[in-house]
């Protein structure tokens, strides 16, 4: 697809929301089972459960509002948490997170959160048309919208850049699932635990917890960069 009918594209129907957080959820359609205490060879235990909705979903929206973005290197460049809470995006996005069935909170002895993860899960979309296309001229071609659209307001214009990211993410994951006939695709974007703590290696218990959900799904494990760097 040409530049300019990319960017045509990218402006039609709800693609262009400022503000606003524009791809669907999915909750994969599996419960939440994992509970279990962990210790490490110098003794710190460590409590592992995958998330479910309710209170422990708001605590850990929370920390990583509070831990994850101030840290996270593309929120930081592009001053994501300046827009917050004047523009509802990064309450979408967490929302969307937390609402796929697919997340881990960590926390410590004290029940104190130590570090969790936040995945996106998608399902396959028959009718979605998945079209081969430039990264680069499609985040190149959101960048210029954003510019258009957020009027000089820099905070604004990240964060519509932002859900274009987040739309080549799902586009391509879209693209993949269906090539590979697969019909759930986990899209794994906010892991953290706390600096001090990081050298219990905690993520060896944590990751191998995703491959085995997205395994028992039958579906892809997607990251944008691994996606695009996969045939």
């Amino acid at each position: 697809m040409r530049f300019r009918d990319l960017k045509s594209f990218l402006q039609s129907g709800r693609r262009l929301r400022p503000g606003h957080l524009t791809i669907p959820h999915a909750k994969a359609p599996l419960p939440a089972q994992y509970d279990r205490i962990h210790e490490t060879e110098g003794g710190f235990k460590y409590r592992v459960q995958e998330l479910d909705d309710g209170d422990d979903a708001v605590r850990l929206k929370r920390f990583m509002i509070e831990h994850f973005y101030p840290q996270a290197p593309v929120p930081t460049a592009i001053n994501l948490l300046q827009g917050h809470p004047r523009y509802p995006y990064l309450d979408e996005e967490l929302d969307m997170f937390l609402n796929s069935g697919m997340n881990i909170s960590i926390k410590d002895a004290a029940d104190e959160l130590i570090g969790g993860h936040l995945n996106a899960c998608w399902e396959r979309d028959d009718d979605y048309d998945a079209f081969e296309v430039s990264p680069v001229d499609w985040l190149n071609a959101g960048d210029e919208i954003a510019t258009d659209a957020s009027d000089g307001d820099r905070r604004l214009h990240g964060i519509i850049w932002r859900d274009y990211w987040f739309q080549l993410t799902y586009h391509v994951a879209q693209l993949y699932m269906k090539r590979r006939e697969k019909r759930w695709a986990l899209y794994n974007n906010c892991n953290y635990v706390l600096p001090h703590l990081r050298g219990h290696k905690i993520s060896a218990v944590t990751f191998p917890l995703f491959y085995d959900r997205i395994r028992r799904l039958d579906g892809i494990w997607t990251g944008l960069v691994s996606l695009m760097l996969t045939n």
